[in-house]
């Protein structure tokens, strides 16, 4: 889990994807449930570095959830394409799409991810 300070989403122009810009905090807690149970802490730079690694290979989703500016928190779902750290900055920037919700059991309010500026928590 990544605690975020602020953030940004904007439009790829090379893609059909979104560019999710993120400042940090310094440390991400984890929790890996495969093949046995592993929770800790480690830099956020170690986190990115690893992850962009594995990007290659698989495709994570999260949960992008967003606080708007009346208090309505709005949860949308999202694939992480690529990742990087600048590491003077402390800022993360997601390449991401948003994936299509294909059940809806109790719709809540939507939301245009592009327009918003916002800061929220990031669940990986």
């Amino acid at each position: 889990m990544q605690d975020i300070i602020s953030g940004t989403v904007s439009e790829d122009p090379d893609s059909d994807n979104l560019i999710l810009e993120l400042e940090v905090a310094p440390n991400t807690v984890f929790l890996d449930e495969s093949p046995g149970l592993e929770v800790g802490s480690i830099t956020t730079q170690t986190f990115i570095s690893g992850l962009a690694n594995s990007l290659n290979e698989i495709k994570p989703n999260t949960i992008l959830n967003i606080r708007q500016e009346d208090g309505t928190l709005v949860s949308v779902p999202i694939e992480i394409n690529n990742s990087e750290i600048d590491t003077n900055t402390g800022i993360v920037q997601y390449e991401i799409s948003a994936l299509e919700i294909t059940t809806e059991v109790n719709p809540g309010p939507s939301v245009d991810v592009k327009s918003i500026d916002f800061s929220i928590q990031f669940v990986l």
